[in-house]
């Protein structure tokens, strides 16, 4: 009687009622997951406030107020200059690329803007036109049925 209620036993019985996963259960579990690592990821790098702390960052390094040390991970464990001094520089191209990409999608972006504005402006136009023309015909309208 004390063995059906012990909870560890009872949570034992009920773990052997589910199955394990399989391999292909795991690789597919492991692919979703890496999946949304890379969407985060993708995510999270495309907000403006993230490539304006990049750029920050990169302004710290070529001032050295910042060590590539505080930004990067290094995974081997002798350091020499020679290796700091080449990934501060691959770290300082990439955030240049990064520059340039932002530059050229704020450029996009404005000239899009100004080109929406023209149209609308337009269909304003036309619209205001078509509104006079209106106007007019019901005044004409108006004019007739009086008389």
């Amino acid at each position: 009687m004390e063995k059906t209620n012990d909870p560890v036993r009872i949570y034992l019985r009920e773990m052997g009622k589910v199955p394990l996963l399989t391999r292909e259960g795991e690789v597919a579990i492991a692919k979703r997951i890496e999946r949304g690592q890379m969407l985060v990821l993708k995510t999270v790098s495309r907000s403006p406030i993230v490539i304006k702390e990049l750029l920050a960052i990169g302004e710290e390094l070529r001032k050295d107020t910042r060590s590539i040390k505080e930004i990067v991970q290094f995974d081997e464990e002798e350091l020499t200059d020679a290796k700091i001094e080449n990934k501060t520089g691959q770290t300082l191209r990439i955030i240049d690329k990064i520059e340039k990409l932002y530059q050229s999608a704020l450029k996009q972006a404005r000239s899009s803007n100004t080109r929406r504005g023209r149209r609308s402006a337009s269909i304003c136009g036309r619209s205001a036109r078509w509104g006079a023309r209106a106007s007019r015909c019901r005044n004409w309208r108006g004019r007739s049925s009086s008389t």
